[in-house]
Order: structure tokens, then sequence, then C-alpha cells
């Protein structure tokens, strides 16, 4: 290797960023040259110490390797979780297995989450003959897999601690959550069943077994072991929340409703509560008070749901509506909302009562048959429908607006979203012309296909979010979309509108065994009749396609 012409003009950092380079490379010796130039001019370098520690390692050398990483670890102010699993790792090749057994511990203490710590004390604990800390260890890196989305990552690590406690309920339920994740959900309640089997006073399990038998439509069954998990833990507010969805999925509204409050106590990230010193309205008289409103979760829950607001101000009520700034564009646009729209973030004025939109339903007594039929509660702006209709031309087709695509921070999107090229046939139905409503995520899919969709140009809803997308929709004959945002604006608008739902538990607002929705009149719904066959739900939409289109 050739060295620098005077190694003492170049930094040690920059001497070890070259080593790194080398050692990436498997060049080892040139790295380790590189690291004791850097130690020379700064004994104390850190990183210059533990990767000298670690080329020792890889060489065999691991006597050398713990005594320069635990120098580097004396020079750190804190606990450093890669530095203590990397000398646990030559500790346990020089069979230290205590010292090196206590070194992962304190890297695990240190970043909990810090998986190659796990991994390394899972494979040294059998080791050292302690089978059932092993078997608690593997439990835990299971744990950790599942807490980062890893379903399957997990499985395998409790299945590995399953060999050493068969019997352990914990472990029998970690499998069934992995199962579950993976979307093998009849194996999932048969090991939910033998977590319970070992201690059936699990509310978590109850729960858990619960959310399996909605997901596979088993929904009296759902309820009946959410109101056991209630019993036993009256204050479990995930097991209140999964009972509030299944009887809402069932049309059992005034129950669900009053279940549905309890998400205040969820741990789900959607529900934010505002602190509010004002008292939270239940409906009574607001003779001379002002009532303010706060949007809550998604913007089409929001969609959905601000119809309330517009029978409150029918009322002649005083109402404020705190809105995101997402949708204050297309609500300011309608003569309803214009004027008691409050954007999030500026200041409130004074108000009385204070009210979470979704808890609206509860209050009116909203039922099956009393779902407030204002529609259409939302209005695009008449001059920009009478411009779209100009630039989309002459009626002389049978036009569709398409969606494909919801937002993949959504946690079940790889349920309701399906691939563009779904739409394919209907292009070539004869009068039927594609128009793209897709923004954002899924676009990138329009370069993939290979038949014709109209797209409405880079400028669309750039002066306001959903505006040209409304003023669109009231200029086509049908839309046909997953459950996302752009269904509930279609519905709201009164337009024509066909939503594709999985067959795997949909969501709660849509209602189990209808092909319609009491939320929206001008709705339809197709839903796969088995979970993932997106083919089969798509060749009834072509059949009916095909009817109305030749009208």
């Amino acid at each position: 290797m050739a060295l620098p012409e005077n190694e003492f003009l170049v930094s040690p950092d920059v001497l070890v960023d070259q080593g790194l380079v080398h050692q990436q490379n498997g060049r080892l010796a040139e790295a380790e040259v590189l690291y004791n130039l850097a130690l020379v001019q700064e004994p104390h370098h850190v990183e210059a110490l533990h990767l000298l520690g670690l080329v020792r390692h890889q060489t065999g050398r691991f006597p050398e390797a713990v005594e320069l990483i635990q120098k580097a670890i004396s020079f750190k102010a804190s606990p450093c979780p890669v530095l203590l699993t990397n000398v646990g790792a030559a500790m346990q090749e020089s069979k230290r297995w205590e010292e090196a057994e206590e070194s992962y511990r304190r890297a695990i203490q240190a970043k909990r989450d810090y998986l190659p710590a796990h991994e390394n004390l899972c494979r040294l604990l059998p080791i050292r003959g302690k089978t059932l800390a092993a078997a608690d260890a593997w439990m835990d890196l299971g744990n950790q897999f599942l807490d980062v989305g890893k379903p399957q990552e997990a499985y395998i690590r409790y299945r590995l601690a399953f060999q050493f406690k068969p019997d352990d309920a914990g472990l029998l339920h970690g499998l069934a959550t992995t199962l579950a994740g993976q979307g093998r959900l009849e194996e999932s309640l048969s090991m939910y069943r033998a977590s319970l089997s070992k201690d059936s006073k699990s509310a978590l399990c109850l729960t858990n077994l619960g959310w399996v038998q909605s997901q596979l439509g088993r929904l009296d069954e759902a309820v009946g072991n959410f109101r056991q998990a209630i019993l036993l833990a009256p204050e479990y507010a995930e097991a209140h929340m999964c009972l509030a969805a299944t009887l809402l999925r069932m049309g059992q509204f005034s129950e669900g409703w009053a279940e549905y409050e309890w998400r205040w106590k969820s741990l789900a990230k959607q529900f934010v509560r505002p602190a509010r010193s004002q008292q939270e309205w239940r409906g009574e008289s607001l003779a001379g008070r002002t009532l303010l409103v706060e949007s809550e979760q998604g913007l089409g829950d929001i969609l959905q749901f601000v119809r309330y607001v517009e029978l409150l101000r029918t009322n002649g009520d005083r109402v404020l509506f705190r809105c995101p700034e997402p949708l204050q564009p297309l609500l300011r646009a309608c003569s309803t909302f214009g004027d008691c729209m409050i954007r999030s973030e500026e200041a409130l004025p004074h108000f009385d009562f204070f009210v979470p939109l979704l808890s609206l339903p509860r209050i009116f007594g909203t039922t099956v048959e009393t779902v407030p039929a204002n529609i259409p509660y939302l209005q695009a702006p008449t001059n920009r429908v009478e411009a779209w209709r100009e630039r989309l031309g002459g009626q002389k087709t049978f036009r569709i607006g398409i969606v494909w695509q919801g937002s993949t921070s959504y946690r079940d999107d790889s349920q309701r979203s399906f691939h563009l090229n779904k739409f394919g046939p209907l292009a070539y139905f004869p009068g039927v012309e594609l128009v793209c409503l897709q923004k954002g995520n899924g676009t990138e899919q329009l370069k993939q296909i290979s038949f014709p969709v109209r797209t409405l140009g880079d400028a669309f809803d750039g002066d306001g979010p959903f505006l040209d997308t409304a003023a669109v929709m009231k200029n086509l004959d049908l839309v046909i979309a997953p459950n996302t945002s752009l269904a509930h604006l279609a519905g709201a608008l009164n337009v024509p509108v066909w939503v594709i739902l999985s067959g795997v538990a949909s969501d709660w607002r849509w209602i189990s065994n209808r092909d319609d929705s009491p939320w929206y009149p001008s709705m339809r719904l197709f839903r796969q009749k088995a979970g993932g066959d997106w083919d089969e739900v798509f060749n009834r939409v072509y059949g009916e396609v095909a009817k109305i289109s030749r009208t």
C-alpha cells in the first residue's frame, strides 16, 4: 500500500475514513496500517480504536480486539450499543461468555431496539446452557421486529423461542400476532386459541382473537370476544375501539357510536384530543352560545362527517369549524361553510362549547335509517365546473374518473389500493374515456401502462386542493376509486361513484353485506369475494360499466 507522503499532514479522521474504505473492501492489512497511523497522532481516537479492534477480530486476534474496543468504550461519555455489542462478540470468540453476555445486555439497556445485540445474546445463551433465558431473549427479539412492522422476521424468532418454551402463553400470542401480520389469519386464530388455553384471562389475546375474526367477517364471534375482554379489563381502550368498529360495521350504530368515544384513550396515533378549557358539548341547547367543531383524523373522515356542521348551521346554531389546511379551499367555496371556517393554525375566537367532529353522529342519535340525507352538502365552484366542461370538450364519451392508490402512510393501504392496470380493459370499451384523478402516490404507474388515460396537467388543483378535482367530478359520468378521500368527495358531491373494497375487513363506515351506502345515495360498493382477488371484483365492474355505458 502506498502511504501518504507525510502521514502527519493527514488528519486522523481522514486516515480513519481511508482505512474504512480498505476494510469494507477486504483489504484488512492496509486498513490496519491507517488506523495505527491515526492512533499515533490521536491515541484516544474512539473510531480508530474501534475499527482497529474489528480488524483484529476479523483476523482472529480476539484478545487484542477486546482490549482495543474496551479502550474505545472507556473514552465514550455514555454507553454505546455498537461498541458494547462488538466487544461482546470478541469476548464470545474468546470464550469469555459471562462477560460477553453482560456486554450484550448493557448494549440492549443503552438502546432497547438495537437488534444486533439481541441477535448475539440469543445465540450466546444456549451455548451457556441457559435455555429458558434464550427463549426469553428470542421472544424479546421477536417483539422488537414486531414493533417495527416486520412480522415475518418476528415469526422466525418466536419459532426459535418456541423450541424452548412450547407452552408459554405469551409466546403463543406473539406467534399468533405475527401470523396475523402476514395475512395467515386462520393459522393465527388457532394460535390465539392455544394461547387462551394457557391464559384464559388475557384481555389482549381476546381482543386480538376478535380482531382476526372481524377480519374474516365473523363479526358475532368477534363481538363476543371483545365483550369478554372488556369484562376482564373494563378500561382497556383498544378492546372498546375494536368493539366500536365492529358494531358500526354491523350497522349497530347506537352502541357503536357510544363505544367510539373510547378513541381518546386509545394508543392509536390518529386520535389526538385537543386540550380545551371549555366544556365539551353533549347536545344541550346552544341558544345564544357558540359551538366549536374540531376536525379530526383523516381527510376522508372530515369529508364524510362535515355534513353535521351543515346540519348545525341549518338549525340556526352559531358554529365555528376548525379544519386542516388541505380542505380549506374546497369548504370555503361552499356557501354553507365559507363564513364559519377557522384555520387549524390561527387563533380561535370566543366559543362556549367544543365538540370533536366524529362525536356528532352520537349526539344526533344517528342510525342507519337516519343518516343525514343532506346530499350534496359539498359544491364545486360553478365557474370552475364550466371551465372544466369546456376544457374536457363535448360530451361524446362516457367519462370515468379513476383513482387506484391511497396514501402509503395508511396502515392498511396494501389492502385497499390496487394497480392502475386493473382499469385497462375499460379503456377499450366503445365510447369510454378514462380520466386520471390520482395525484401523488401512484401516478408513477401512468408510465407503466399501454392503454389511454387522460391526464389533466401539472396545474391540476394547483390553486387549492380538491377544487379542480371537485369541478372535474361534476363533469364525469362515474368515478371509480378505492376507499380514499376522493371516494368521499364524489359521494358528498352526489356524483355517481363506485368504491372497490377489499374482502379483508372493509372499513366500518361501509357496513357489512351491503352494495350501497346510507351515507351516499350515489355510491355503489364492489367488494372482493375473496381477500386479495382484485381480478374477480373488477370483472364485475367491467360488466356493470358495459351495461351503463351503452345507455
